[in-house]
């Protein structure tokens, strides 16, 4: 009688153990790993938009790549619930109508959100901490560029009108002196505001590298200690180091191209003399300026 109680306890233990496991492997789970999450959007863009819909998508800034999660049609009462499946922390695109595209860092756990995006008001964010950093560093740049860049464009489009090339120099000249301060003024704010928070990641699409480097390794080294695992942490790894491959002092890839007599022309070719290669986009208002020189 005494031995069968003894295995009674012993198979009560066992059992109570595998509850408790379970049930804290459940719990684990549902705070925070892969599972439903939801989005809840309170706008009034409703009023002007008779089939307008929301779209979800995971975005990779590096890439500019967008993968669509969700596609809702926007509720003509204010609120339209957005459900998708978190697999991890990653950048996220809300495309909404009559407005521009949000971004959201979300992290696990963050099961709910709440955006609030009425007509004459600022958009907020509730629920997702990594967002709301996000959503503060997109305003401190616009801010800055407001600031800082806004009136080197006007002055380059004033001397441009007047066909002035001595104010167009000077204006251009002005644009690069207030980027780099405008540069600066970002990566301040992502030190001081972002630091291993993967709205880091959304940053991201505003490197440009040079002077940045240094303290963007710091940072992206920081937030791979916290974050080992996620494909967000390469993907800032990797930009990284394509930036001190390219940075100032390091050694320059062998670029290939073309003289307009359409002769092949390596960068190695020139050795040992000094060579000039221009960079430009059709995008860049100052490098438009400076082609015909």
């Amino acid at each position: 009688m005494q031995y069968d109680r003894y295995i009674m306890k012993c198979k009560y233990i066992i059992f109570s153990v595998i509850f408790v496991m379970i049930s804290l492997l459940f719990f684990l789970h549902s705070a925070g790993g892969e599972g439903k999450y939801e989005i809840y959007l309170k706008t009034s863009l409703a009023e002007d938009s008779n089939n307008g819909s929301i779209i979800l998508s995971t975005f990779n800034p590096i890439g500019q790549i967008k993968t669509q999660v969700a596609n809702v049609n926007l509720s003509q009462n204010g609120l339209t619930k957005i459900s998708y499946t978190f697999k991890f922390p990653d950048l996220y695109r809300l495309d909404m109508p009559g407005n521009a595209p949000l971004y959201l860092a979300i992290d696990k756990g963050q099961k709910r959100i709440e955006i609030y995006a009425e007509k004459g008001n600022p958009i907020t964010i509730k629920g997702s901490l990594d967002s709301m950093k996000l959503l503060a560093y997109d305003k401190f740049r616009k801010e800055s560029n407001q600031r800082l860049i806004r009136p080197t464009y006007e002055a380059m489009s004033k001397a441009s009108k007047q066909q002035n090339q001595e104010g167009m120099v000077a204006a251009v000249e002005a644009y690069v002196k207030k980027n780099k301060l405008h540069r600066k003024e970002l990566i301040d704010f992502t030190e001081r505001e972002i630091g291993t928070s993967t709205a880091l990641y959304g940053t991201s699409l505003r490197w440009t590298g040079d002077d940045e480097v240094a303290r963007l390794d710091i940072l992206v080294t920081a937030f791979s200690k916290k974050h080992p695992d996620l494909p967000m942490t390469v993907a800032m790894k990797e930009k990284v180091a394509r930036f001190k491959k390219v940075a100032i002092g390091a050694k320059a890839t062998d670029l290939q191209g073309q003289t307009p007599g359409g002769e092949q022309i390596t960068l190695y070719q020139s050795l040992g003399k000094y060579t000039l290669i221009d960079f430009w986009a059709s995008w860049c208002r100052p490098c438009i300026l400076q082609i015909p020189d």
